[in-house]
């Protein structure tokens, strides 16, 4: 025998020896743990999981149940983060609940510390030599026993104090028949991975798990003069991801929802005309697992070219949310916070900058968009929106206006704003301006600009793009729903 293989061996044996001692020193009996399992039954690289023979006697990820783990797609050293584990079902005879979960390097050594959050989890250690790997997992509380659906457990999990490399989180779960014995129960595993906030070479440096695209439109009739070609991109080089569409109406808020699947690298694009024809409005772009939940895999780019009957055309960039914490999903249905924690912070005053002068043929098309509100029923409105027009020498007019809409769109005229003087006369021939616009009440608020000018002279220009953001809101929350993909 080889001097390698004899190393293996030896390494080897210890584990084998513990596995089987303490297989040997339970009884049959004491395999369902309402309390929670014993360690190592995550599935992990040199674990079992409760789906053997001596536990619950089942094959693994055979039922019609879902069952995920949610956690940011990014760690910083020493940093705490909340981590999800969920079940979903429509099996009715689910009626109690178990998980263990254990998150580990690429070279499956322990990778940072768990913690409760409330009596449904625990925390436990292993005792095989060398291992010395931590687990999170239910409580007898945290069974739920008669629950049907599903049910869902939320723990910290702090990263280690330096940078590791990818972590995985491996999880198994127990969709139980709640009838006091280990038959007729349901094991599934699943796994989410989690990279250092440096991403490694060929890693994605930039893309959101949700995408803001600020005006769609298209012509039911003639979809030669008006329609908008949108685009979404997966940047990661070795995931996939799937993300469901939402097209707001921008005139009642209701909101038709697609699918769209991309394997690593893969981009798409297709035309308003085609998927909702005839509307105006934005489309917001969705990054989820397999139960349809949102996910935390920040690789998502996008942009949107954008043609209208009145001449009107530009190249608008999507904007990036990025997750960055616990996404909440339940009952059919996610919310979605965009306050710094779980999503990166939404505006709630923009600028729009570099404004041409009505007096010179330029044409300014303004479009304000609410994010918030129940997709299920209908985006939120724009409330009332304050504003200021600075022209170039720096005097300040004041307006206001309340669309009572999800998409405020206009042209700047004297119509709107609607100042104490003519909007042409304070951005005057060959002269420009800027503007301010906020929500009165704490809300989000994303626009885009397009401006026309027929002319063909050195001065006129034509294109658009997205109002930047000055401020942000701190109550942004959009609620979408949720239900399984099909890829």
């Amino acid at each position: 025998m080889s001097l390698k293989k004899q190393i293996k061996l030896c390494c080897a044996a210890p584990f084998f020896i513990a596995i089987v001692t303490i297989l040997l020193t339970r009884s049959p009996d004491a395999r369902a743990f309402s309390s929670g399992p014993d360690p190592g039954r995550t599935g992990a690289p040199g674990e079992l999981t409760c789906a053997t023979g001596e536990c619950h006697g089942t094959a693994q990820n055979m039922g019609p149940g879902q069952f995920s783990v949610v956690a940011p797609s990014r760690y910083e050293p020493g940093q705490t983060y909340q981590i999800v584990v969920r079940h979903l079902t429509n099996d009715q005879t689910r009626q109690r609940w178990g998980f263990q979960i254990t998150a580990l390097t690429s070279s499956n050594a322990r990778a940072g510390v768990w913690q409760s959050l409330n009596d449904q989890t625990r925390i436990i250690e292993d005792n095989l030599p060398g291992f010395r790997r931590q687990y999170a997992e239910h409580s007898d509380a945290g069974t739920f026993r008669g629950q049907t659906g599903g049910a869902s457990w939320t723990v910290n999990w702090t990263a280690p104090a330096t940078d590791v490399g990818p972590i995985t989180f491996y999880a198994a779960g127990n969709q139980a028949d709640n009838n006091g014995n280990n038959s007729g129960d349901q094991i599934y595993t699943t796994r989410a991975s989690i990279a250092p906030t440096q991403p490694v070479e060929g890693a994605p440096v930039a893309g959101g798990s949700l995408l803001f695209y600020n005006l769609y439109t298209s012509s039911a009739v003639n979809p030669r003069d008006q329609d908008t070609r949108i685009s979404i991109t997966n940047t990661d080089p070795g995931r996939s991801v799937m993300a469901r569409l939402f097209m707001v109406d921008g005139t009642d808020g209701s909101a038709s929802s697609a699918l769209i699947c991309l394997t690593p690298n893969q981009t798409s694009a297709f035309l308003a005309s085609d998927i909702d024809p005839g509307v105006t409005g934005y489309l917001i772009a969705v990054a989820i697992d397999g139960n349809g939940c949102p996910t935390g895999l920040n690789s998502l780019i996008g942009d949107e070219h954008i043609k209208l009957a009145t001449g009107h055309a530009a190249n608008l960039i999507a904007v990036e949310f990025s997750a960055l914490g616990a996404l909440s999903c339940n009952n059919g249905s996610a919310t979605l916070k965009f306050d710094g924690a779980n999503y990166s912070s939404a505006p709630r005053q923009l600028a729009l900058t570099n404004i041409p002068s009505h007096a010179d043929d330029n044409n300014t098309l303004l479009a304000l968009n609410s994010l918030g509100g129940d997709l299920r029923t209908g985006a939120t409105p724009l409330g009332e929106i304050s504003g200021a027009l600075y022209d170039d020498m720096e005097r300040a007019f004041g307006f206001s206006a309340t669309p009572g809409r999800p998409q405020f769109i206009s042209h700047l005229s004297n119509n709107f704003p609607r100042i104490g003087a003519r909007f042409a006369d304070v951005i005057a021939s060959g002269r420009s301006g800027w503007m301010k616009l906020w929500l009165t009440d704490d809300a989000a608020m994303l626009g885009a600009a397009i401006n026309l000018n027929p002319n063909r002279d050195a001065e006129s220009f034509n294109q658009g793009h997205n109002l930047r953001g000055l401020t942000h809101s701190r109550s942004a929350i959009l609620t979408i729903p949720v239900f399984p993909p099909s890829c």
